[in-house]
């Protein structure tokens, strides 16, 4: 089974400089959708991303996506928060999460030039329950736009408490594309969707659609209703 692309989401192919918040209530499969949206742009054996966790051990990270029929090319980095942790000096505090994650994609694209294609962070709320209240209030904007600035498609997961996307967040509003998942009763059943909310480059549908997972991967059904 090919994987999802973008243009399977939002019908264009994505702006390289894009930002994408890719939310949703837990067990709504984000963290896959974003693996398998990689998988697509890596399909250029030229190209490079690299997959940050903050939820779990990049091991672990690995198995759950084998497990839905997602391997891991060559060309994509997984690393996680304790391989981070490790190269940072011992005084450095939580407090700089952010600024070492930007040093570290400047590292890769310093060393990968134009082929760094693709990234995401898993996920924003790992980060926000490690970092200081009053630093995260200053740096996120800061934190966003230096990741468009980098000139790479950027997929930052964010687990929302429930399925009301009526909610303003300021994450929502400094992203140039927005990817809601979610869970919906749907004649009778009860169903995984995917919902684009917005991209600044393309005129979409705002349906939601069947999001299905199996051992050969995702896929992306006709929409569901109520």
């Amino acid at each position: 089974m090919k994987p999802i692309t973008f243009k399977d989401i939002f019908s264009v192919d994505p702006v390289k400089s894009s930002l994408f918040l890719v939310e949703g209530s837990a067990g709504t499969l984000k963290s896959a959708l974003c693996f398998s949206l990689m998988l697509d742009i890596l399909k250029d054996k030229e190209n490079f991303g690299l997959y940050l966790t903050f939820e779990q051990p990049w091991q672990s990270h690995l198995n759950n996506m084998k497990s839905l029929g997602l391997a891991n090319p060559e060309n994509l980095l997984v690393s996680d928060y304790n391989i981070m942790r490790k190269a940072m000096p011992d005084e450095e505090t939580c407090v700089n999460m952010f600024d070492s994650i930007l040093e570290m994609l400047k590292s890769i694209k310093s060393e990968k030039k134009e082929k760094f294609r693709i990234f995401t962070l898993d996920s924003l709320n790992a980060i926000y329950s490690i970092t200081d209240t009053e630093y995260l209030k200053s740096s996120i904007l800061s934190f966003f736009r230096k990741l468009k600035e980098l000139d790479i498609i950027s997929l930052v997961i964010f687990e929302r408490a429930s399925e009301n996307i009526e909610g303003e967040f300021r994450e929502r509003f400094l992203a140039d594309g927005i990817i809601s998942l979610g869970i919906i009763r749907s004649r009778g059943n009860v169903v995984r969707y995917l919902q684009p909310i917005k991209y600044a480059w393309s005129s979409h549908s705002l349906k939601k659609r069947q999001l299905v997972a199996s051992d050969e991967g995702l896929s992306i059904l006709g929409a569901v209703y109520r």
